[in-house]
């Protein structure tokens, strides 16, 4: 059973996806979601991060860690996850727009 992850009032659960959730075995951390931005443009194209929510304190990863994830169609986009729960998007490499699709599905070392 996983516990719920939060998420800003930019983002949304895309389409009828189930709700955001990460689930610990020992030290491990699995964190399944599937996001959309609530308006076009929104998303970071460059470097810049746009927080998209917060993972559990117990759930929380070792040190900031860094996954690549599948977008729309051939999109990518980047995760960023910090230490105090925090989860961002950047990168995304093409035009977005509202309803854009955002899957996660990412593993980490536990504090």
């Amino acid at each position: 059973m996983g516990v719920a992850v939060t998420n800003t009032a930019d983002f949304e659960v895309y389409g009828g996806s189930p709700a955001p959730t990460v689930t610990r075995d020992g030290n491990w951390v699995q964190f399944s979601a599937t996001y959309s931005p609530k308006k076009a443009g929104i998303f970071p194209i460059a470097e810049n991060q746009l927080q998209i929510g917060v993972i559990p304190a117990g759930y929380r990863p070792q040190r900031k860690t860094e996954i690549v994830c599948q977008g729309s169609g051939t999109e990518r986009w980047l995760l960023v996850i910090y230490e105090n729960g925090n989860f961002y998007g950047s990168r995304y490499s093409g035009t977005q727009g509202a309803g854009a699709w955002l899957p996660v599905q990412a593993v980490w070392l536990a504090q």
